[in-house]
């Protein structure tokens, strides 16, 4: 009984923050540079740089958020074929990296799935992280994409 009562008390005073809070999200992106690196004796390197939106939506709140991103290929033989590594800022100022991995599920058709590690930076996210997965789909002339997906920050 004794052990049942500290357990509850020390529930209890976990503040709200410490929980793990989920959200969906829709994000659009725009290629703003893409670099073409010929490599001798390996295939070309072609990474990418974006700008775009994100609106995340929490069980009480909507967020939208600002996002610039790099993405190049992944090592060969994994099952990801894109790595990169994002920043978002919230319109308050609060900041999140994301990193990422992809693979192509139907080159033709401009979609991959997605997976990321959250790590908050600034703001309502400083000292948490978190994951997030997603579904990309690219423009027809893969100059722009956008993105459905879930997440969760611990």
């Amino acid at each position: 009984m004794r052990k049942a009562l500290i357990t509850f008390a020390l529930v209890s005073v976990t503040p709200a923050s410490a929980l793990a809070e989920s959200f969906t999200f829709e994000s659009r992106n725009d290629i703003v540079n893409r670099l073409v690196a010929p490599v001798a004796g390996s295939k070309t390197i072609v990474a990418q740089f974006s700008s775009g939106g994100i609106t995340a939506t929490y069980s009480n709140r909507k967020v939208v958020s600002k996002s610039n991103c790099a993405t190049w290929p992944a090592p060969p033989g994994g099952m990801f074929t894109t790595s990169g590594a994002c920043m978002a800022t919230d319109t308050d100022g609060s900041r999140y990296t994301v990193v990422v991995s992809c693979r192509i599920v139907d080159e033709k058709g401009g979609l991959s799935d997605c997976f990321g590690q959250l790590t908050g930076v600034a703001g309502v996210y400083q000292g948490k992280t978190g994951t997030v997965s997603w579904r990309s789909t690219s423009a027809a002339d893969f100059k722009s994409s956008t993105a459905t997906g879930t997440g969760m920050w611990n």
